[in-house]
């Protein structure tokens, strides 16, 4: 068993992942969110208010248009209820509801001797759905970079440009070239110790293994054969 003691940690390493697990779930929970926000529509956008008098009134006119032999039940009530709120909600939502306007009368009455006024409200919700989802957007690019950061690892490698920009060749390849010399090194070692010093002690030889590294060569240092070129296939 080969470890890489963490500082602290008298027997077993401590993964660098492990401070990164609240980052990786909250970034996975954003497009959960986004979901949920498009298909239920988690914003509420209009308050309607109606006074209890108005449904006291409906009652009775209810009461009085009673047929023979009918008796009333507060499903009746209920039941104006859900068609007008339904009216209601074809008139303020919908593409067809340019030039459509809202009109309802209201009164003045006296209780306890202030005046109330009495009347249908419905007052607009301010809708912040852009700011909303511009902040879960920005929490999503931090929680990338933090998840980066915490494993040791460029951007340039795992494509999380600025501003969802691709990066220059120069900056991947400049990025590739410290990742295989700082990051890797580390862990080539501690893999490859236990094979190394048998090969060492067995073998008397000063012969060791390593994990196989790509060089990638700039464009202007590589022939024009060299270089990656499309070919037309044909199926």
């Amino acid at each position: 068993y080969i470890a890489r003691r963490s500082f602290g940690v008298p027997f077993y390493t401590v993964p660098e992942i492990l401070g990164a697990l609240n980052w990786i779930n909250l970034s996975t929970s954003i497009p959960k969110i986004l979901k949920a926000l498009t298909e239920n529509s988690l914003n509420i956008k209009w308050h309607i208010e109606s006074p209890q008098l108005y449904w006291e009134q409906q009652e009775k006119i209810l009461k009085e248009n009673l047929k023979e032999g009918e008796v009333y039940s507060h499903k009746m009530l209920d039941d104006l209820e859900q068609d007008i709120m339904s009216k209601l909600s074809a008139l303020l939502s919908g593409v067809d509801n340019v030039g459509k306007f809202w009109h309802n009368r209201t009164v003045v009455k006296l209780i306890g001797g202030n005046p109330t006024e009495m009347g249908w409200k419905i007052t607009a919700i301010e809708q912040k759905v852009r700011d909303y989802v511009k902040a879960q957007l920005e929490i999503a690019d931090a929680s990338a970079r933090a998840v980066l950061t915490s494993l040791g690892l460029h951007s340039a490698l795992a494509n999380v440009g600025a501003d969802g920009k691709s990066d220059s060749g120069a900056e991947l390849l400049y990025a590739l070239t410290n990742h295989q010399k700082t990051s890797v090194i580390l862990s080539e070692y501690y893999v490859c110790k236990a094979f190394n010093d048998a090969i060492k002690a067995k073998f008397k030889r000063d012969v060791k293994i390593g994990f196989w590294h790509i060089n990638v060569a700039p464009l202007q240092e590589t022939t024009p054969s060299q270089r990656p070129k499309a070919q037309d296939t044909t199926i």
